[in-house]
């Protein structure tokens, strides 16, 4: 039996690690030796033998690419997102036959449970396969210190299917909150990841970022935390394993905090998945239906697992109890994940150690 690995390359020069951290989840279960199987390219891939492969990933760019070749992959359909806005296509031309000869289909959202079973697609929901991280990546020392990754801020413009809106009004907003922190912003602004192409991106983003997360963590923690993004260049001549170590990193450094907080679902769940404490930071435009690539159908299901804050009129607030609880947040404030992921999660690694030992 041959074995393979999901993976999803990189196409221009940035990419989004967390698609890694989906390849480090199957590859918790992936036996050696194991191919690299690209999932944009996936009915592309030929194999003399069937290929068993974990097929958890958000689909597709590449709707014309899909369904896999029958004799070549043997599939486990489990932990999958189908973004609305290539549904129709990717259920096309056998692609609904397909899931329907593998499946039931475990769906990482409940969107995706309800357009397969719209399409007469057996389906349900599963949660992520990066909820069960923990298993390798699990850390057991004593955590430190406080993560930022790719928290929202309130953007300059904004691109749906429409075209780009712009929001002059947030310039204006910026000066204002400047002028009333200089000191804090100016050194918030000197940290990497607050700039940008605009020779103003880095004090218009620091100057967004701490009017709106001040509210609700205290100066040290803003000033002194880590900033990380999850969109990072990438130079052509990075390998597969070049990106999956870069992920591991990330993962492991997550890992070893005190707590994260995060806009983005694959840095979140991965946190969850160590039993690192993590906060989900939503916004009213992340929920927004404009933009379908970028829709709420990701969060379904999934958001019932986070501590989450909202992000609304500039602030950034929680209501949820725990955190309620402890006022403004410091580097060394406790607190817990939720618990309703834990029966996802061993649910998952059973169906995952099962498909791997089935011949």
């Amino acid at each position: 039996m041959n074995y393979g690995l999901l993976v999803t390359s990189p196409i221009g020069p940035y990419k989004n690690i967390g698609d890694y951290m989906q390849s480090l989840a199957a590859l918790q279960f992936t036996p050696s030796p194991y191919c690299y199987v690209e999932k944009e390219k996936i009915s592309e891939f030929n194999s003399k033998e069937k290929t068993k492969v974990i097929m958890n990933a958000w689909y597709i760019w590449h709707p014309e690419n899909w369904p896999p070749k029958e004799n070549c992959i043997d599939p486990l359909l489990t932990s999958m997102h189908i973004t609305p806005l290539r549904a129709e296509e990717m259920l096309h031309n056998g692609g609904k036959e397909y899931l329907i000869n593998h499946g039931p289909v475990g769906c990482r959202d409940t969107k995706t449970v309800e357009i397969l079973r719209d399409n007469g697609v057996p389906a349900f929901f599963s949660g992520c396969l990066t909820l069960t991280l923990g298993r390798n990546y699990k850390y057991n020392g004593v955590k430190k210190g406080v993560v930022f990754v790719d928290p929202y801020i309130a953007p300059l413009r904004y691109s749906d299917e429409n075209g780009t809106i712009y929001y002059p009004g947030n310039v204006f907003r910026a000066i204002f909150y400047w002028i009333l922190n200089p000191i804090r912003i100016s050194k918030l602004a000197q940290k990497s990841y607050f700039k940008g192409r605009l020779f103003f991106q880095a004090f218009y983003n620091a100057s967004m970022f701490y009017h709106a997360y001040s509210k609700m963590f205290d100066d040290e923690t803003i000033l002194n935390a880590e900033y990380i993004t999850h969109i990072l260049p990438v130079a052509k001549d990075l390998s597969q394993d070049d990106l999956l170590a870069i992920a591991e990193k990330l993962l492991k450094k997550y890992a070893k905090s005190n707590y994260v907080v995060t806009s983005r679902i694959h840095c979140a769940l991965p946190c969850i998945g160590v039993e690192t404490p993590v906060i989900f930071v939503l916004s009213e435009m992340m929920n927004s239906e404009r933009n379908l690539f970028g829709s709420p159908s990701r969060f379904g299901g999934l958001i019932d697992f986070f501590r989450v804050a909202n992000y609304s009129k500039g602030r950034v607030e929680t209501d949820d109890n725990e955190l309620s609880q402890l006022g403004k947040l410091n580097i060394t404030s406790k607190f817990s994940n939720k618990e309703n992921w834990i029966d996802f999660k061993n649910k998952m690694v059973d169906q995952c150690l099962s498909f791997m030992k089935k011949e």
